[in-house]
């Protein structure tokens, strides 16, 4: 009984999931169209967000985008156009998604049909960062072959010790504080 009743719990997160996403997807799309700024933010969810909210700039998470078209079974669409532009099949898969993205508005200016909710709408900031994932660093610079006068910039958060239990919010702002001037 009580492993029916955990699939079923399943299921209804999986639903709540599928509607979040759409809104997400739907959301992001609105705020380009309303003139507003997107960013590309290869920042986890939740991290920079405070930062790009307080210049009204939207992020979206190609790295995100690259787990909905493996989930809608278009992933391959988007890898072999980045393929074609030279990304070896070691580079990063979400990176050779969102690159697939990238090689598709330079062609035709704009997301394929295929692309889940429309695709990621076009950046007009591309944020990498060089923390949990070496190659970030480098990421927003490599998308500049398709938008080369979107400004790309590095943004690194300081982390807090793990057994940093007090505290935490002034530490992460004074030292993105420090950094930034």
């Amino acid at each position: 009984m009580q492993e029916k009743q955990e699939r079923v719990r399943a299921l209804e997160v999986l639903k709540e999931v599928r509607r979040f996403r759409k809104k997400w997807y739907a959301d992001a799309h609105a705020a380009k169209e309303r003139g507003d700024n997107v960013a590309w933010n290869m920042f986890n969810w939740g991290s920079a967000d405070p930062i790009t909210a307080a210049f009204d700039v939207v992020s979206v998470f190609p790295e995100n985008f690259g787990a909905t078209c493996a989930f809608k079974g278009v992933h391959r669409l988007f890898l072999n156009a980045a393929e074609s532009e030279g990304f070896f099949l070691e580079t990063c898969g979400y990176v050779r998604v969102a690159f697939g993205l990238g090689y598709y508005y330079k062609k035709t200016g704009k997301a394929p049909p295929e692309a889940p909710e429309g695709g990621l709408p076009e950046p007009d900031l591309l944020i990498s960062n060089s923390t949990i994932c070496d190659t970030r660093l480098r990421i927003m610079e490599i998308a500049k072959r398709y938008w080369p006068d979107v400004p790309a910039i590095c943004l690194d958060l300081n982390y807090p010790p793990r057994d940093a239990h007090s505290n935490i919010s002034s530490f992460a702002t004074s030292s993105s504080i420090e950094m930034s001037c």
